[in-house]
């Protein structure tokens, strides 16, 4: 049996790949600059073009992978988790504090947070709009555990519990991706997130397919008998900034393609489609629906350091054959776990 806080061999394959490509663009934009400031002229130029064509062909960009690198190496690798129940309220420190109420939901079957769902849930845009009533922005979070079928959603402490949910103050600790238990602290490295019942990686849902199948996103990503949790973390913005927050979005979208039309640019079908749809997202919200900002996350949690890639990489399949494209968080696994936790700060 394997050790969870063993400290893992030097993955040389990996190390390799991750830096040989790297390095290579750092040398040509390093070369480049070199003969500019020797030679100058149109030298330049290529090195100019050299460093925007490195920054714009890589995949999150090598300013990024900059930022990710500097923000990993000067803070501390450990977090510290504590969670304490009093009354119906939790307060709970990770990162920072907060408090909050857990529901669960009273189960008819798989509750896969569908779309169909949703919709036909009515009080849960009951309760997001009660939310944005509200003078600050505030967060409202669902965590679906795949091994265990249990759906909790996490409230702010002066909210009802809906309709068909029924107050359980310890349901979170089922569903956070480290153990519930108070005093916890979990150790963060390049690749994974360890704890003291095993190893955790964060994935973020970066876009969503066009042409998807029926399936829901969350029975896609979360489907029963694997060891991940799947987190809606729903941002509820005031209902007194959501109108300027939407009507600003619109007035983008239209100064951006009065722009590209005087510049003589065709405007793309999917611009179109986007526009139309951030117009009909403002009207919704005259209307007096909540405006939110939705995050999906996907956690896999294993026990053993060895079974760790091969469950990421049966996510990613799974999430390839659903046309979702997912965006693992190497470097910041401790910043989007803390980020999905119930309660955690918008």
């Amino acid at each position: 049996m394997s050790d969870p806080w063993a400290a893992p061999g030097l993955d040389t394959g990996r190390l390799v790949s991750w830096s040989i490509p790297r390095i290579a663009c750092a040398g040509c934009c390093v070369a480049t600059a070199v003969m500019a400031v020797l030679r100058g002229g149109w030298w330049w130029g290529i090195s100019v073009a050299t460093g925007a064509l490195v920054v714009g062909r890589a995949q999150r960009g090598l300013i990024d992978d900059g930022i990710v690198g500097v923000s990993f190496v000067s803070r501390s690798r450990w977090t510290y988790v504590r969670g304490v129940t009093r009354m119906s309220d939790t307060h709970l420190r990770a990162r920072g504090e907060t408090r909050f109420r857990s529901v669960r939901l009273r189960h008819r079957g798989r509750f896969d947070m569908s779309e169909k769902k949703v919709a036909a849930d009515a009080s849960l845009a009951t309760v997001l709009e009660r939310v944005a009533l509200g003078p600050h922005s505030r967060r409202v979070t669902w965590h679906v555990a795949s091994a265990s079928l249990r759906t909790v959603m996490c409230l702010p402490v002066d909210q009802v519990t809906p309709s068909g949910w029924e107050d359980d103050p310890d349901a979170w600790r089922d569903v956070v991706p480290w153990s519930g238990e108070d005093g916890h602290w979990a150790y963060e490295t390049w690749r994974h997130l360890r704890t003291r019942d095993g190893v955790v990686v964060a994935f973020r849902v970066r876009d969503v397919g066009r042409r998807r199948t029926d399936t829901s996103l969350l029975a896609a990503l979360a489907p029963f008998g694997t060891s991940r949790v799947a987190t809606v973390t729903a941002d509820v913005v005031p209902g007194r900034r959501a109108g300027a927050v939407a009507g600003r979005h619109v007035h983008r979208g239209r100064a951006n393609a009065q722009v590209a039309s005087l510049l003589g640019f065709r405007r793309r079908a999917e611009s179109t489609d986007i526009a139309r749809r951030v117009e009909q997202r403002e009207h919704a919200v005259a209307e007096g629906h909540a405006l939110l900002r939705v995050t999906l996350w996907v956690f896999v949690i294993q026990h053993h350091l060895r079974d760790l890639e091969d469950a990421c990489a049966a996510l990613l399949r799974d999430a390839q054959a659903a046309s979702i494209t997912l965006e693992r968080g190497d470097g910041r696994h401790a910043l989007w776990t803390c980020a999905a936790m119930p309660g955690a700060p918008s």
